[in-house]
């Protein structure tokens, strides 16, 4: 795996959860 892929992974995966935890607390 490239750098520029794990940060481009990284990124999608942190946003990911931020929309997790706005979904838990949106209820």
């Amino acid at each position: 795996m490239t750098y520029k892929k794990y940060l481009i992974n990284k990124g999608y995966n942190e946003k990911k959860n931020k929309n997790m935890v706005s979904l838990r607390y949106n209820f």
